[in-house]
């Protein structure tokens, strides 16, 4: 175990390690989307998309919380490593695959229920896709021994190993011309490597033992139910839109989507190293100094706010050029459904940090009610808005869902007395987006190349918010995270 007086600089490592692992494996899997995008075309990719949200869905019910448990309770304590570690390990298998097997009875039913829904044509790939689900989850729950240790580089590595395992893979399929169930393997082909590389690295940590602890199964799991329900809700809130779209409007409605939306999902990341790097203080303060958690919660909820606008600004403004850079011309249809995902990430970033403090605070009945309804409503707003506009019906539900959500964590912690704002701080973000909408507009008046303009305008947004103390970048990367509070 680490000794405590140096988890500052261990987390703050970690996270920049993170940071640059992330990168990397992002650059690595734009690189694998718009190969993909391209060699299927937008209805063939609608079943890629499909394949991967469904077994998505039931990632959660492989894990249940169980992670977060294991990793809260090994640093609780120390002395029960090994046992919570083959314990959780065991557990965490069989779970993965009753899910695994779970998943693959639902995919068969909807086949049987909804024979023209598509899902007869794609349930060999379904097959694979569980199959990388168990693998994957096999080898995740490894990752808990990192966690501990605070070796999370060599997270990073597996996962740019499985990341250019399975974009290898790919691009041999493609020009080999092996077809869409090749390309659905090349990720599984992924999992097995990264999972080889987990256990490779993991051995100095954790000997890799089965534990039947039955007691300590029932403590484990009482502890991660009502987490795993949350996180289960939100995993389908995310999830769901797609899957409704891609039985209600057909695949190539749903490629149209996909694209959009993995935009999305690819700039979210950052809000959550983010998050991860302060829980740990955020956790001491709110049981330890209150005020001190106000502080940091409200600077963090400035820095989420101003990066989540200056994300959502650059979309918006070259939308266009983006879904032709990462999906090519067959995809400009997903122009308008990303506008409207764009406004989600800035919703999306500020909410992050909300829930977590939730967490933190162990507010399991307010959680659910919030996540519940939040589902509810947005399996409503699909419902309606599907049939109607298709996949802009979809976006335009997940931002109503959105923006119901983070209104509901806002009054929350208002209520609370744990969220203040500074509207002198706010003030100053929105002046600094306005400066930054006038430098893209004479960017692109002098008809500057868009991906210069695209990073350039918002490096020259950052500079201007650390020049007026609204993000303290010099503190985060001198590895002092507990110190933004008092900016």
């Amino acid at each position: 175990m680490y000794e405590a007086k140096h988890a500052p600089a261990l987390i703050a490592k970690n996270t920049i390690i993170q940071i640059i692992g992330r990168i990397l494996f992002l650059a690595m899997s734009l690189v694998n989307f718009k190969i993909i995008a391209v060699y299927l075309g937008p209805q063939l990719f609608g079943d890629y998309g499909n394949v991967f949200n469904f077994t998505a869905i039931f990632t959660v019910l492989a894990d249940f919380g169980l992670f977060t448990v294991a990793v809260r309770e090994i640093a609780k304590n120390p002395e029960k490593r090994q046992k919570i570690l083959e314990n959780s390990f065991t557990l965490r298998l069989l779970l993965a695959l009753a899910t695994s097997i779970f998943a693959v009875f639902i995919a068969y039913l909807i086949a049987w229920l909804a024979p023209n829904s598509g899902y007869p044509q794609i349930l060999p790939a379904i097959y694979i896709g569980a199959a990388n689900m168990l693998i994957y989850f096999i080898s995740y729950i490894l990752d808990v021994a990192f966690h501990v240790e605070m070796k999370m580089q060599f997270i990073a590595i597996v996962e740019l190993i499985g990341k250019a395992t399975a974009l290898a893979v790919a691009i041999a399929a493609i020009v080999l011309d092996l077809g869409f169930l090749w390309v659905v393997s090349a990720v599984a082909f992924g999992s097995i490597l990264a999972l080889i590389s987990r256990l490779y690295f993991v051995r100095p940590y954790f000997k890799i033992r089965f534990g039947f602890d039955y007691k300590m199964w029932k403590w484990l799991l009482n502890l991660a139910i009502p987490l795993g329900i949350v996180f289960a809700l939100n995993n389908l809130y995310f999830k769901v839109d797609s899957i409704m779209l891609y039985i209600m409007s057909g695949s190539y409605d749903n490629g149209i989507y996909t694209a959009a939306y993995r935009i999305l999902e690819t700039v979210i990341f950052v809000s959550a190293f983010f998050v991860a790097a302060l829980t740990p203080y955020l956790s001491n303060y709110l049981h330890n100094q209150i005020d001190q958690a106000k502080k940091l919660i409200a600077v963090g909820t400035e820095i989420l706010l101003a990066t989540g606008l200056i994300i959502t600004t650059s979309i918006i403004i070259y939308s266009k050029e983006i879904i032709l850079l990462l999906s090519g011309p067959e995809y400009l249809a997903a122009q308008l459904p990303l506008i409207f995902l764009a406004f989600v990430a800035t919703l999306l970033y500020v909410n992050s940090l909300m829930g977590q403090v939730l967490v933190l605070l162990d507010k399991r009945k307010i959680l659910l009610i919030v996540s519940g309804l939040t589902l509810l409503l947005n399996l409503a707003l699909n419902f309606y808005l599907i049939p109607k506009f298709s996949y802009v019906g979809s976006a335009a539900a997940t931002l109503l869902s959105e923006t119901l959500l983070i209104g509901g964590n806002i009054i929350i912690l208002r209520y609370m007395h744990l969220l203040d704002f500074r509207f002198g701080k706010i003030i100053k973000i929105f002046t600094n987006l306005i400066i930054a909408l006038i430098l893209f507009w004479i960017a692109n008046s002098l008809h500057i190349y868009w991906i210069i303009t695209f990073f350039a305008v918002p490096a020259t947004y950052f500079l201007l918010l650390w020049k007026q103390r609204i993000i303290p970048f010099e503190k985060i990367l001198n590895k002092k995270i507990d110190k933004v509070a008092n900016v």
